[in-house]
């Protein structure tokens, strides 16, 4: 319902009503010679922005006539609303900001817990170990030798698998 120059009323529109952060997008969305080139292919153009008046809103340039070389003659600009839906789209983004930021703190933990669990653990392993090598050094019966065969293996595949999990951790 509005006449004038095109030009000046987006660039009003633009300086009065979009926030400063989408103004540059705007400006450049709405410029008219784009606008034309674009609709020429396409028959809706649509930009999101912010509106300092009234927050978020879709933004539609559609064809209408076209004159006998594909561009149009006549356009029709929309607005649409669209706090709702943006609100519940951030609201969800932060969401998932927030469920990854969990999920980065519980794998540090993890990460935490396993390198101090592979420490402690490793220490007595050692001990245990040391203690086999001493064991076999000295006389005892095939019974008694068996047995300490059987922890020293147990022993370093119980450290190598510790190990590992420093390794991982």
């Amino acid at each position: 319902g509005n006449e004038g120059d095109a030009r000046e009323g987006f660039m009003k529109f633009c300086n009065q009503l979009v926030k400063p952060e989408w103004k540059e997008d705007m400006l450049a969305f709405t410029n008219i010679d784009s606008v034309r080139e674009q609709l020429k292919t396409q028959p809706i153009i649509k930009q999101e922005f912010e509106c300092s008046a009234c927050g978020w809103v879709i933004g539609s340039f559609v064809a209408g006539k076209r004159g006998a070389d594909g561009y149009c003659d006549e356009v029709v600009w929309t607005t649409v609303d669209v706090n709702e839906q943006k609100e519940k789209e951030l609201r969800q983004l932060n969401a998932l900001e927030e469920a990854r930021s969990a999920a980065v703190e519980a794998n540090r933990a993890k990460s935490s817990f396993l390198l101090n669990m592979s420490h402690d653990i490793r220490t007595p392993m050692n001990a245990i170990i040391g203690y086999t090598h001493l064991a076999k050094q000295e006389e005892a019966g095939p019974v008694l030798k068996e047995y300490i065969d059987k922890i020293d293996v147990s022993g370093n595949h119980l450290l190598t698998l510790i190990n590992d999990v420093l390794e991982m951790s």
